[in-house]
Formats: C-alpha cells, sequence, structure tokens
C-alpha cells in the first residue's frame, strides 16, 4: 500500500466530459474487481488524471478487499504476459480475453 499516493482518490478526482467515461468504468471496477472492465485499459494523452483514476481504483479496491493483493504493472508487461500465451496464428495486437 506504501506506493500508493494517499491523495488519490475518487473524492479528489476533477471529472468532466474528456474523462467521465473513464471514471465511470474505474468505479465499477473498484466496487466489483474482476468482473467488471477486466481487464481494465486506460490511454490518454499526460496529464490526464490516468494515476489518480488507477490510484483511486486501487484505494477503493484495498479498502473493501483488504485481502486482495494488489499489483502495478506497465502496459508493455501485460500485453507481453498476454501475448504470449496467445495462440500462434493470432494477430500480433490479439489480446486474448
Amino acid at each position: 500500500m506504501s506506493v500508493l499516493q494517499g491523495a488519490h482518490r475518487f473524492e479528489a478526482l476533477v471529472v468532466g466530459t474528456s474523462n467521465r467515461t473513464a471514471v465511470t468504468a474505474g468505479r465499477a471496477v473498484a466496487n466489483a474487481p474482476g468482473s467488471a472492465y477486466n481487464p481494465l485499459l486506460i490511454y490518454a494523452r499526460p496529464g490526464m488524471g490516468k494515476t489518480h483514476l488507477l490510484g483511486a481504483i486501487a484505494h477503493q479496491v484495498f479498502a473493501g478487499y483488504r485481502r486482495m493483493p494488489l499489483r502495478r504493472c506497465g502496459c508493455r508487461y501485460h500485453t507481453t504476459r498476454r501475448l504470449a500465451r496467445a495462440p500462434p496464428f493470432a494477430a500480433p495486437c490479439y489480446l486474448p480475453p
């Protein structure tokens, strides 16, 4: 839990037209980890609040599911692991469910 920033919570997140969908999806993930938007992929320009949103999700999951392990990994790590399990006929950008 020490990696998470205390200010990165849903209450402090500024919600606007550009991030409303992402915040709604983030809340769904935080309220039902592993069942909603699994995996959740977030893409945006720098400075749009991706880190804040992911921190808010992690804080809420940790508060509701104290025993659930949280793991922070970058996109390259996640994609590489997914592609390693993809069938050989898959397209280069294929991500299995």
